[in-house]
Parts: structure tokens; sequence; C-alpha cells
């Protein structure tokens, strides 16, 4: 999904399990422009330019998911994101619960962004600001909320379908994510007549049936 957003832009997906390496493949790839030069800001803010140059399809920025856990990886700059409706889980580490670090690990931190922010209780948004600015007091902490925008039908990524074709309608949520809550109160908000739900395992691959094959899928961006 994150691919089909961005198509026909410059920017270059990668997905392997080992998320240095991958990116570490693309720089290789494609070479990579020094972002602390003035000549990278300059050409920045040239918004004018059109670029034909060789270092077109070079790498300016490389954002790598879960980055922050690869501890000999260097890199500018940590962004956490916290799930706003259930941010530590039971507060234990894997494989006893969901954190792969100890809340402290947020002292290492340089942006935290609370999402599904929309989907929270501002007293409950403000005493979770609170926590993760106890660890670092300097820590910058936004906010941010998926937007429903269209479905599409599983046959044909490019149809768009109004939100309101599940209004008053039996509705099945069916995904593979490792936190589906937020996907499901985002689809209650569009007002089916009945959510049911159905979840795998976080990347479970679904295999192709009758019913998949004429379902909605929901496009959502964050915002």
């Amino acid at each position: 999904m994150l691919e089909r957003h961005l198509m026909g832009t410059s920017v270059k997906v990668g997905v392997g399990a080992n998320r240095a390496a991958t990116a570490s493949w693309f720089l290789d790839r494609y070479g990579y422009i020094n972002s602390c030069t003035n000549a990278f800001f300059e050409k920045l803010l040239s918004v004018n330019k059109v670029d034909t140059d060789a270092t077109s399809d070079k790498i300016g920025a490389a954002i790598l998911d879960d980055g922050m856990q690869h501890v000999r990886l260097e890199r500018d700059l940590d962004v956490v994101m916290v799930n706003g409706l259930t941010p530590w889980g039971n507060n234990q580490l894997i494989p006893f619960g969901p954190l792969r670090e100890p809340l402290s690990a947020l002292a290492r931190a340089d942006i935290v962004v609370i999402h599904h922010a929309d989907l929270v209780p501002e007293p409950i948004l403000m005493n979770l600001k609170r926590r993760i600015q106890d660890i670092k007091e300097s820590l910058p902490v936004f906010f941010s909320r998926m937007v429903s925008s269209h479905f599409f039908t599983v046959h044909n990524v490019d149809t768009k379908l109004p939100l309101s074709a599940v209004h008053s309608r039996v509705v099945l949520c069916l995904s593979a994510i490792g936190s589906p809550n937020g996907f499901v109160k985002c689809v209650e908000k569009l007002g089916p007549l009945h959510v049911d739900q159905l979840h795998y395992s976080d990347h479970y691959m679904l295999q192709p049936t009758p019913s998949t094959k004429t379902g909605y899928l929901l496009d959502e961006e964050e915002t």
C-alpha cells in the first residue's frame, strides 16, 4: 500500500527482514546525496528547478521501519511511533509482552508521534505525553491520526468507492496487522450496521478465496 501511495514519485520502497541490509543495498545501487552539504539544501530550496542531472536518482534520506532497535546502525534521527490506543500493552518485554525495549529507551529518541490520537480521549493523551516527557523532558511529542479516503476493490486498486459504501451494512474487518484495533475503530466511524472482526498474525499471507476476491479494501493516510 505504501508503494502504491508513492507511485510516480522518486521514493524507493525496499522490503526485507533486515532493514539495515535492505537500505544498504539501495544506497549501493543508487548512490546517495550528502545531506550535510550546502549544495544539497540549495538544491532542495530550488523548487522551480527541473532536476535532470545524474544525482536525480540518488537517495537523500533512508527511513527504516524498526530502525531504533538496530543499536549499531548510524542514524541522524530516531522517531518513535506510539499507538495511543495500546501504548505499552502489559508493560512487558517480548516474549511476555509487546515492548521491544524498556520505556527508558525513549531517552534515545529524538521525536515521539502518538498515532490514533483522534480515537483516544484528550486526558489520556495528555497523561501519555507527560509519561513520555518524564523520561526525557525535552522530547517533542506530536499527535497523528489515520484518515480514510476511499475504498477500492481487491481485483482493481484503481477503483475508488466512497466511504458511504459501507453505511448501514454488515462489515467484516479482515486484517493481518500488528494492532488491528485502530483499523476497526476507523471502520466503525463510517456508520456500518454491524462490524465483525477476523484478525490474523502480523504479516500473515492471506490466500485468495472467493470472498476476498470480491471484498473492499480501505485506503488510509496518516496526518
